[in-house]
């Protein structure tokens, strides 16, 4: 059975699909390196994208924000991944 890619929603240049393994998961990918990685959950794909949600084009924002939250000691939820893609993304040069 062929996987089915779906385009993550914050990050265009992820796509992400579910591997159909017994252990589950997804794989993820990185469509401008070609790079992939097998997430156990959705919340690792959504870092995934977080970590390459950074071009040339955009000033990270999500990336000051992880590191000041990390700084303080505030623990990482599911969502903070996502806030971090998109917070990436929104803010462009």
């Amino acid at each position: 059975m062929q996987a089915m890619w779906q385009q993550h929603p914050q990050v265009p240049w992820i796509q992400f699909a579910p591997c159909g393994c017994q252990t589950g998961g997804f794989f993820a990918m990185d469509t401008r390196t070609q790079e992939q990685v097998k997430a156990p959950d959705m919340a690792a794909v959504h870092q995934f994208a977080a970590d390459r949600s950074r071009s040339q084009n955009h000033f990270p924002l999500g990336d000051a924000v992880h590191s000041a939250a990390k700084a303080l000691g505030i623990p990482r939820c599911g969502g903070c991944a996502k806030r971090q893609a998109s917070l990436n993304q929104f803010f462009r040069r």
